[in-house]
């Protein structure tokens, strides 16, 4: 028996590129190479979003698209209004649950996480704040787990794929002591995809920032 859930998938799936990371180290060793610069790094921690685009038509669906995400970046400063930054973040996951009919339904979660490489642009603001844009390329790493059943059968559905997306974003930054900055940013990532579905995923994060 054959089955095409709502979100398209038929079959099991796995792809895992590298090509972006190697983009962020070339990326990040070139610019150290073009100036005298700053190198920082940070962490942080908010609320990921994830949701997917299936028609819900026909179909009693129920979805939690908010969960706690994280990220973890390093960059290159190369002057006062310019970087260079690279980053790994976990966008959260949506749990969702769905039935067709009263014999026929399904719940499972969607997992994003991403590799991005941005340029961003500074501009400083009065006291120790300042303000950042930045725009660049993520590889979103989507990873889909179903369970799905009727009466008399039962099938588990999964899909790990990996898609280049546009990268957006911007923040605040407030400099404290000893090279230390509070960090607060907003970030969207263009559509992943699982089957025939698009996936929107965002963060709001803050956290704690350190120059070297």
């Amino acid at each position: 028996m054959q089955f095409t859930n709502r979100t398209g998938v038929k079959m099991n799936r796995c792809t895992s590129p590298k090509w972006l990371a190697v983009m962020v180290c070339l990326a990040l060793g070139q610019a150290a190479v073009a100036g005298d610069g700053t190198w920082y790094a940070g962490a942080a921690v908010g609320g990921g979003y994830v949701k997917d685009d299936a028609p819900d038509s026909g179909w009693a669906v129920t979805r939690d698209s908010t969960s706690t995400g994280y990220k973890l970046y390093a960059g290159y400063q190369i002057m006062p209004n310019m970087a260079i930054e690279g980053a790994y973040a976990d966008l959260g996951k949506e749990k969702f649950a769905w039935r067709y009919s009263p014999t026929e339904s399904g719940a499972g979660t969607i997992k994003v996480k991403a590799l991005s490489l941005s340029a961003i642009a500074i501009a400083p603001l009065s006291g120790n704040f300042s303000a950042f844009a930045k725009l660049g390329v993520a590889n979103l790493n989507t990873n889909y787990n179903e369970s799905w059943s009727q009466t008399g059968y039962a099938e588990t559905l999964s899909e790990k794929k990996s898609k280049a997306v546009v990268h957006y974003g911007a923040g605040i930054t407030y400099a404290l002591q000893k090279g230390l900055a509070i960090r607060a940013e907003f970030e969207a990532f263009g559509k992943g995809k699982v089957g025939d579905t698009a996936i929107k995923s965002r963060l709001l994060s803050l956290g704690l920032q350190a120059q070297f």
